[in-house]
C-alpha cells in the first residue's frame, strides 16, 4: 500500500476469531475515508484456507478500495485470522415442546438446530428416536453429534422433542431413488379434486404402507372424488447432472440409443412439456454451465409410483402418478419412485 493509499483510505484493524463466531460478511469495521466526494467504495475478499496444523485455519484478505471521482483508485487490506474453535464455542438446540406436528418430519426449523450450523473445521448430524406415548402424544429422542474433523473428537447431546396433538402420518418408508436408495422428504400434502387439503388425523399412524393411508383418507373424507398425493424434496437441481446426461438424452432425441424405460424420459423433461426435445438440453445446459441457479419450469424431484420403472417409452405417465380416482379404491400396495430431474443416468445422492 502507498503512503497516498494511507493517507486517503484507512481499514479497520486486523483481527482474529475463532471458526464458530465467523461473521460470514466478514464484517469487522468500516474503512475511514479522507477524500471529498464524489467517490466510490468497493469491499473484495480473498480466503485462504489452510491446514489443521496451521496457526489459522484461514486467512481473509478484505480489500477497500476507493475510486475517486478523478479516476484515481487507493486502497487498503485488512487481515481476518480465523483460528480454530472448541466444542464450548457451540450451543446445541434445547429440549421443546411442540403443537400440531408430524415427529416422522421434523425440520430444524421446528425443533432448533446448532449454533453456529457451520464451521471450517465441524460438522454435525442428528438420528431420532421415536416413541409413541399416546394416540396423538408423541416423544422424539433426538441424538446430536458433533464432529471436529481437525481432531476427530466427537461430542455428544440428546434433546428431547415433545409433540402434542400430532399429525403422525408417515410416508417415508417406501420412496426409493432408481437405484434403490431410501429417499427423505420436506413436505407432503394430501389434497381433493378441488386442490383442498384433507383431514388426515384419524388416520395418523406410526409405521404404515402408503396405499393404506390413502385408503383410510378417502374412507374418512366423504366429498373426495379423487385424492392427490403431493410430495416435495428440496435440493440442488446440479445433484446428479453432468454432461453425460446431455449426451444421453441428444443420443435418445436423435433415435441413437433410446431410454430404456419412462423414468428416464420423465428425467429429461426438463421444460415439463411432456416431450424430449432440443429445448430440454437448451433448459439442462444452462443449469450445468451456471446460467441458471435452479430449473425454472421443473421441481428438482418428482414423484410416481414405482412401478413406472417396468413401463416402456410409449406409456401414459399419468397411469403411475400419484393421483387416484374413487373407482381406484381401495388402493393396493405400491412404492413411491423419487425421480431427480436432469440426472437420466442415475449418479444422484438422494441426500
Amino acid at each position: 500500500m502507498n503512503s497516498l493509499s494511507a493517507q486517503v483510505v484507512i481499514c479497520p484493524s486486523d483481527v482474529t476469531v475463532n471458526s464458530a463466531s465467523l461473521d460470514i460478511d466478514y464484517a469487522y469495521g468500516d474503512a475511514s475515508i479522507n477524500l471529498s466526494e464524489p467517490y466510490t467504495l468497493e469491499e473484495s475478499t480473498h480466503v485462504n484456507n489452510m491446514d489443521c496444523n496451521s496457526a489459522f485455519l484461514s486467512i481473509i484478505t478484505k480489500t477497500f478500495t476507493v475510486t475517486a471521482d478523478d479516476n484515481e483508485v487507493y486502497t487498503c487490506e485488512q487481515l481476518i485470522h480465523v483460528t480454530q474453535s472448541d466444542f464450548s464455542n457451540f450451543t446445541f438446540p434445547t429440549d421443546i415442546t411442540i403443537e400440531g406436528a408430524n415427529p416422522y418430519n421434523l425440520g430444524t426449523d421446528l425443533t432448533g438446530n446448532l449454533s453456529p450450523e457451520t464451521t471450517l473445521e465441524y460438522n454435525h448430524t442428528y438420528d431420532d428416536q421415536i416413541i409413541h406415548v399416546t394416540d396423538d402424544v408423541f416423544k422424539v429422542v433426538r441424538n446430536w453429534t458433533l464432529l471436529n474433523w481437525c481432531t476427530s473428537e466427537v461430542q455428544e447431546h440428546v434433546q428431547i422433542i415433545n409433540i402434542n396433538d400430532a399429525n403422525a402420518v408417515n410416508i417415508g418408508n417406501n420412496i426409493f431413488d432408481v437405484n434403490g436408495n431410501l429417499v427423505s422428504w420436506d413436505l407432503f400434502t394430501i389434497t381433493d379434486q378441488d386442490g383442498v387439503e384433507l383431514d388426515t388425523d384419524v388416520c395418523a399412524v406410526d409405521i404404515a404402507p402408503v396405499n393404506e393411508i390413502l385408503n383410510c383418507i378417502y374412507e374418512n373424507n366423504s366429498t373426495a372424488e379423487s385424492i392427490q398425493l403431493d410430495i416435495t424434496k428440496e435440493g440442488d437441481d446440479l445433484n446428479g447432472v453432468s454432461t453425460l446426461d446431455l449426451v444421453l438424452i441428444m443420443r435418445h432425441i436423435l433415435n441413437l440409443e433410446s431410454f430404456t424405460n419412462y423414468s428416464q424420459v420423465i428425467a429429461s423433461q426438463i421444460n415439463d412439456d411432456d416431450n424430449v426435445s432440443a429445448i430440454d438440453l437448451v433448459e439442462l445446459r444452462n443449469l450445468i454451465l451456471g446460467i441458471y441457479e435452479e430449473l425454472p419450469t421443473s421441481p428438482s424431484w418428482v414423484f410416481y409410483q414405482a412401478d413406472i420403472l417396468n413401463a416402456d417409452t410409449s406409456s401414459d405417465p399419468q397411469n403411475f402418478d400419484l393421483s387416484f380416482d374413487a373407482a381406484e379404491f381401495p388402493l393396493d400396495a405400491f412404492d413411491i419412485l423419487a425421480i431427480k430431474k436432469g440426472d437420466v443416468n442415475g449418479s444422484v445422492d438422494p441426500e
